[in-house]
């Protein structure tokens, strides 16, 4: 290591000693593709600049989201305690209120299909189930039965090398 890793390592040991103590709203940077991409390509340059920079590079970056990841279940966490009694027995859309249009949020209405684009439903009649005859066959199963050779005749053989070898012969069944 040269005199400029040891600076950068420094550097990279007091962000990651500092990350539980840094404010939500560094971390919360975290959460933006620019500051994203920063990230990678700082640890791109750090892995160019050496190996153990590089990876105690990788490891700062963890350590950033992994408390952005720890301060943000502990946000939902509160949230989820400071609910009430009252907050969780909410009464729920009742027969009458479920056939009312909702209000809250605007829906586009969807488009009628043209002519010329096509339904997910096949038509009535997709084509015929009719079909010819393969030519020169007497019936369409044209599969036959390949031709075989009696069990052990090929691997016989085999069997008596080994046993020319010295290896015990496989049981005999009777």
């Amino acid at each position: 290591m040269n005199k400029n890793e040891y600076v950068i390592g420094t550097a990279l040991v007091l962000v990651a000693v500092l990350a539980p103590v840094s404010p939500w709203a560094l971390l919360s940077l975290l959460d933006n593709l620019l500051v994203r991409v920063v990230l990678l390509v700082g640890l791109v340059a750090a892995v160019y600049h050496g190996f153990a920079t590089g990876l105690l590079a990788l490891v700062v970056i963890a350590l950033l989201y992994m408390e952005r990841n720890r301060r943000k279940v502990n946000q939902a966490r509160q949230r989820f305690d400071n609910l009430t009694a009252e907050d969780l027995k909410r009464p729920q859309a009742t027969v009458e209120e479920e056939g009312t249009p909702q209000d809250t949020v605007p829906v586009v209405e969807f488009d009628t299909p043209q002519d010329v684009e096509f339904g997910y439903l096949p038509p009535k009649k997709m084509g015929s189930d009719e079909f010819n005859r393969v030519p020169f066959s007497e019936n369409l199963d044209d599969k036959g039965p390949l031709p075989t050779v009696p069990i052990g005749a090929v691997s016989a053989p085999l069997f008596d090398k080994f046993v020319g070898a010295g290896l015990n012969p496989p049981p005999r069944l009777a």
